[in-house]
């Protein structure tokens, strides 16, 4: 699976900033309705150190039924790499089918 995000945040009260983020990661999806993922990639943020590292994974719920457009709901957990300071980010996120 491949991802690619875009972000708006806040380090420290500093002022805000803008990011960018590019991974890919192996899904498990055998243990319906639960969806695993582990991978890897970069976040940018602007202003803030370039291009960081980042190693992922989350949890997925696929909702039941077959209409609509909205998948799955995902918690995800993502530890980024940078030379000044090491940090975790969790989200939640909607994963939509077309």
């Amino acid at each position: 699976k491949g991802q690619v995000g875009l972000t708006a945040g806040n380090l420290f009260t500093k002022g805000t900033f803008s990011g960018l983020e590019g991974s890919l990661a192996l899904v498990y999806s055998g243990m319906r309705p639960l969806l695993f993922e582990a991978g890897g990639g970069y976040q940018y943020w602007n202003d803030r150190g370039g291009w960081m590292p980042e190693a992922r994974g989350s949890v997925g719920y696929r909702l039941p039924g077959k209409g609509g457009y909205v998948h799955a709901i995902h918690l995800n957990y993502a530890r980024v790499f940078s030379d000044l300071l090491d940090f975790n980010v969790a989200t939640v996120s909607l994963a939509f089918r077309f």
